[in-house]
Formats: C-alpha cells, sequence, structure tokens
C-alpha cells in the first residue's frame, strides 16, 4: 500500500489526478489497481509513473502473470490492441469482425488480435504494407509509433506539404508535447513496452514536463546505424501481453529490416525503410491518415 504522507508531491498530484479520471469515468474499481503496481515495476523504475498511470486508466493490463515486462519490446499486435482500446467503444470491437471480414492477408479472423487490427483497419488507425500484409510479429519501431500515437491521439491532425520524411511531422509534433523520452536514440529504435508508456502518457496527462529530445537532435543521433543493447528483451511470440490465448503461430515472424536512408543534408543515415505499415498510404494520401 502506498502511503501517500510520504509522497512526493508531483507523485501525489499524479495520484490524485488519476483518481479523479477514474471517478469521472465511472471506474472506481481501478482506483484499488492503482495502489497495486505490476510486481515487476517498482518505484525507482524510469516509467513507474507513466505505467501507473496507464494502468489506472484501463491503457494496458499487463501479462496474465500479473507482469508488465517494461523493458520488453513492443510489437505491431500488441501496439494496435493498446492503440484501439484506449479509443474506441468495446461493442465496435467485439462486433468489427461480424461487419468487416476482410483482414490483411496474414491475419487470420482467429488470433486473439484480430477483433482490434480489424477495427483499426476499419477507422483508419492503421495501413498495410504495400504487398497487402500487417505483420503483426514486427516490432514496432519508434517512427511508426510515434506516427501513431501523434495522428490518433490529436497531436498532428494537419500534414504540411511536401514532407521529407514520412515521420516527421508525427515525431515534431511529439516533441511539442515533450513526449520523446532520452532513451529514444534512433528512428528505427524498437520501442520497448515501458518507452511507449511514457510517450502516451505525456501526450494524454499533459502534466508530465521531463526531458524530450527534438526531431533535430534525433536526427542528429539517427546517423549513427541502431545497436540494441544487450539487455533488450523481445516479446514473447507465445503469450500475448493481455489474453491468454495467444497464437505462436501469428508471433513468430522475424524483426523489420533497417533500411539505410539519407537525411536532407544528403549525410546517410539509420532511418526506417518506406514499407511500414502506414507509411505508402500516408505519402499517397495524407488527407487519410
Amino acid at each position: 500500500m502506498i502511503d501517500i504522507r510520504t509522497m512526493p508531491p508531483m507523485r501525489l498530484s499524479l495520484l490524485l489526478t488519476t483518481a479523479l479520471l477514474i471517478l469521472l469515468n465511472s471506474r472506481a474499481s481501478a482506483l484499488t489497481e492503482l495502489l497495486r503496481p505490476f510486481p515487476d515495476v517498482p518505484e525507482n523504475h524510469t516509467h513507474y509513473e507513466a505505467i501507473l498511470f496507464l494502468q489506472a486508466n484501463r491503457i494496458v493490463e499487463g501479462y496474465p502473470d500479473g507482469t508488465f515486462r517494461p523493458d520488453s519490446t513492443i510489437n505491431r499486435a500488441e501496439f494496435t490492441k493498446i492503440l484501439v482500446e484506449s479509443i474506441s467503444v468495446p461493442n465496435v470491437i467485439e462486433t468489427c469482425l461480424q461487419n468487416n471480414p476482410s483482414l490483411f492477408k496474414d491475419v487470420n479472423a482467429q488470433e486473439w488480435f484480430s477483433k482490434y487490427v480489424c477495427t483499426a483497419k476499419k477507422f483508419g488507425m492503421i495501413y498495410g504494407n504495400p504487398d497487402g500484409t500487417f505483420r503483426p510479429a514486427n516490432p514496432l519501431n519508434f517512427a511508426e509509433a510515434a506516427t501513431l500515437i501523434a495522428r490518433n491521439y490529436g497531436v498532428v491532425n494537419e500534414i504540411p506539404k511536401p514532407v521529407t520524411e514520412w515521420y516527421r511531422p508525427f515525431v515534431e509534433g511529439l516533441a511539442t508535447r515533450s513526449a520523446i523520452p532520452l532513451s529514444i536514440t534512433n528512428f528505427a529504435q524498437p520501442l520497448t513496452r515501458g518507452e511507449m508508456a511514457e510517450i502516451i502518457y505525456r501526450v494524454k496527462s499533459g502534466i508530465s514536463p521531463k526531458p524530450s529530445h527534438t526531431f533535430e537532435k534525433l536526427a542528429e543521433l539517427s546517423k549513427k546505424p541502431y545497436v540494441p543493447p544487450i539487455s533488450a528483451t523481445t516479446s514473447a511470440s507465445s503469450s500475448s501481453i493481455f489474453p491468454a490465448s495467444a497464437s505462436s503461430n501469428a508471433l513468430s515472424s522475424p524483426t523489420p529490416g533497417l533500411s539505410s536512408a539519407s537525411d536532407t543534408s544528403g549525410n546517410s543515415s539509420s532511418a526506417p525503410s518506406g514499407s511500414l505499415f502506414w507509411s505508402s498510404a500516408f505519402s499517397q494520401n495524407s488527407s487519410g491518415m
């Protein structure tokens, strides 16, 4: 049990603000969850407050074993579930497959994540690859996450033309919210679950004036090829972040390749390839993003 008498002012403010949000949304039962954080997310964890905020607002639930695994990477299927559940009405999600049976070529309607992909595709939250696939097991990199979060949480509503890098307006949008954690050092860097929570927390709460990168700084850092840290772990392919019925077959694809791209100054930089699962749609019709 957290003792609010010894709690730092900023954390107490977070606690009270989140509790108020819960009450206003008739989710009083989540208050108990708020006071019982995930066992693998201690109070001194870099993303503790962000994960606590998402948990209290039922944006994340964790694994069946009760853990959150903040340092594991997150894949496209997992992130799509989080995105859809934080925006869409439950009934819309549950009935999507009945009315929109057409999915991506590599998404079977029987998979645990199919209803979330269905909903996201129906409402234009995501687009497929040019070959008609979704690649649900591919780890989500920062540029992809920035695009999804900035678009679907209203950070960026209009896209200027022309755009030199398809992801630039979205990254710049997050920068205006101080929502690019300093642990992000490359546009192509696979996002951890903790970093995902941190970005969404900063965007949704508006009460987290933490240090953040700018697009220019991240572009400078991205000139060096991204090298994953030895301690980085990948989300288990046989276990979903939420349901216990995840299919190992659908989550066994290799990680996405990273290509070398040139920035506007002509320097070679490590950047996400153009085959990301919404980049082609963005380049063809930015108003549809």
